[in-house]
């Protein structure tokens, strides 16, 4: 018998329930406690991925202690007001920036005897940046910087008692002011943390590391030592340099030393582990004298590549092919 769709039929299941030929039950029931078993899926698996992804951004942190602490710094309005000066500061100089590489580009001039006509050729000696890039003395000295004094970004900065292992850290470019009290109270065994940064004591062997193989400014063997952990192109540490803070209190006073380490934070400056590099290897070739040479020259860029850190080498009288082959290795 044909079976056709009559007014009668087409009502039916607002009639009587429709029943699902499977379960037998109704087909509305069915229908709802499959929407309630995918959602009770999707919330399964995405809690899931959802700890894996926490338990990933917390082993970046080491434990989640450290985690929650650096959270707390970086969600602070200071914080949030630092970035926005130093990225305005990134913009600003963006303009600069390849008009500056094109001036600093190694090039040389030479007549060719057939012609008499000049040509320019580059440079064929070529600095590998991956080897500055991943030169693990970076992440050492940040690791250092955190694990000893809490310090995070740069500069970042201690004031240290050789003899008590008594310090002070500065984590940021305050006044003058604020290192000369840390180094007073650091002499009278009195310094406290605040919100500079905080106050603790290392032993003899941690003062021992952390000063292994360093070049000082001025003063080698002084009983209070200023460490400033700093990137080349890093706004605020350009600035702290420019206004010499720690530079004039060591140049008055020869019971403080001055120890720079290079921090350079790649995810901010990408080029600056070039001239972090181009840095250590002016101290190995040249000694402290070169070092800070350098440093003073590398503040005045605002970006590295491999012909403008040997055009800053040569220029404080280091030898180019030494240099390069620093670089290098």
């Amino acid at each position: 018998m044909k079976h056709e769709m009559t007014q009668e039929n087409a009502t039916c299941c607002s009639k009587s329930a429709c029943k699902c030929p499977i379960t037998g039950l109704p087909i509305h029931k069915v229908i709802f406690g499959a929407i309630m078993l995918t959602l009770f899926g999707l919330t399964a698996w995405n809690t899931v991925k959802i700890n894996k992804i926490f338990s990933a951004q917390v082993a970046l942190y080491g434990n989640e202690a450290n985690m929650n602490e650096y959270l707390k710094i970086t969600q602070t309005t200071g914080f949030m007001n630092n970035v926005k000066q130093e990225l305005d500061v990134l913009k600003a100089k963006v303009g600069l920036s390849t008009e500056a590489n094109s001036e600093e580009t190694d090039t040389t001039e030479t007549t060719t005897e057939e012609t008499g006509d000049t040509k320019t050729v580059q440079s064929t000696e070529v600095v590998n940046t991956n080897v500055a890039n991943g030169d693990a003395k970076w992440a050492a000295n940040g690791q250092e910087a955190f694990t000893y004094f809490g310090l995070q970004g740069t500069p970042g900065n201690v004031v240290l008692n050789t003899k008590t292992g008594n310090y002070k850290a500065i984590g940021g470019a305050y006044p003058k002011d604020v290192f000369e009290k840390a180094v007073a109270t650091i002499k009278a065994g009195e310094a406290q943390s605040d919100e500079a940064g905080q106050a603790g004591t290392l032993t003899q062997e941690q003062i021992a590391a952390l000063l292994k193989g360093v070049h000082y400014y001025k003063n080698e063997g002084a009983e209070i030592v200023i460490v400033e952990y700093s990137d080349l192109l890093c706004p605020y540490c350009q600035r702290h340099f420019d206004n010499k803070t720690i530079e004039s209190i060591v140049d008055a006073d020869a019971t403080v030393a001055l120890v720079f380490k290079n921090n350079p934070i790649a995810q901010l400056h990408p080029t600056a582990p070039i001239g972090a590099k181009g840095a250590e290897c002016a101290g190995q070739l040249g000694g402290s004298k070169a070092f800070y040479n350098f440093i003073a020259k590398g503040f005045t860029y605002s970006t590295f590549n491999n012909d403008n850190v040997t055009e800053i080498a040569t220029s404080i009288g280091l030898d180019k092919a030494q240099f390069v082959a620093c670089l290098n290795k």
